[in-house]
């Protein structure tokens, strides 16, 4: 079941997800709550994998296309992966319910590093999530989502293939993987079963739309003008490119917003001055040096 919640402020969001963990902790849940952020509130929950070659590719299909760049991966990662045969890979999911450790840290990685992947990212962060839809947020969209999803909290890989599309939440942590735990990552992965074959299938038609197929699954909407507003915010919670991805490049970005968001304020003073003098030339500095620089 999809609820869709529009807001018109960032602190409005704020509100609305410390009330929604306040909640869980009050009644003691034996649920979590995860979110995930989209730059566009008109995308769907596709993942890469999905946004890249279309729906319905065989598990077996993928599994076979990173078996084969598995020794170039690790000619270059300067780490080693032992995946079982995908038969085993197979019998593991359908009736051990799980995945096996090794074929998820790998996944994980290329996930990260940006090949395309059946995995769904979340985060256990609200504000995480945040960034990401207002960090990304391109020219053309009006508004952005995050997603709140209240899912069980059982532990390990639980996944579940029945003979329609089925989202199961995958918990354990990447070994060696500083983003995910810096992100405080989490993912979802969607399957189904058809004609005894294994298929990674939409998310959405995994159950978003559908009660009994997956968790409640809450859907914020704010305006993508609130970017500058957020990131503001964010900073103050120390979320920023560096603390979330730990390198030089992310570090240069971080200095910039945090140059941005003290000339955003000098605008902000500026601004108020001359409406308080008009006519006056305000600490002789163009407001419009400022208005550009995002």
């Amino acid at each position: 079941m999809l609820k869709i919640i529009n807001l018109d402020h960032w602190d409005e969001f704020e509100h609305a997800v410390n009330q929604a963990i306040i909640e869980e902790i009050a009644y003691d849940s034996p649920r979590h709550t995860i979110f995930r952020g989209q730059p566009d509130a008109e995308w769907h929950l596709r993942t890469t994998l999905e946004r890249m070659i279309g729906e319905n590719m065989s598990a077996e299909t993928y599994f076979r296309l990173i078996e084969g760049i598995q020794i170039k991966i690790e000619t270059f990662a300067n780490q080693r992966w032992k995946l079982p045969g995908y038969e085993d890979f197979q019998k593991n999911i359908k009736d051990h319910y799980k995945m096996d450790e090794q074929t998820f840290f790998y996944m994980t990685y290329l996930r990260h590093f940006g090949f395309p992947s059946p995995l769904l990212d979340w985060t256990r962060s609200p504000f995480i999530a945040a960034y990401f839809a207002f960090r990304d947020v391109s020219n053309s969209a009006e508004k952005i989502a995050i997603y709140m999803c209240s899912i069980s909290s059982s532990d390990g890989f639980g996944i579940h293939v029945p003979d329609y599309p089925y989202i199961s939440t995958i918990f354990k942590s990447p070994r060696n993987n500083k983003r995910h735990e810096l992100q405080q990552g989490i993912y979802t992965i969607c399957l189904r079963e058809e004609n005894e074959r294994i298929y990674f299938s939409d998310h959405e038609d995994g159950g978003v739309n559908e009660e009994l197929r997956v968790p409640f699954v809450t859907k914020f909407i704010l305006p993508a003008s609130e970017r500058v507003n957020s990131l503001r915010a964010l900073q103050t919670y120390n979320i920023n490119p560096y603390s979330l991805f730990g390198t030089e490049e992310s570090l240069l970005e971080s200095l910039f917003l945090e140059r941005y968001k003290l000339a955003l304020l000098n605008k902000m003073v500026i601004e108020d001055r001359a409406r308080e003098y008009p006519g006056h030339d305000v600490y002789n500095i163009d407001v419009n040096d400022v208005n550009n620089i995002w």
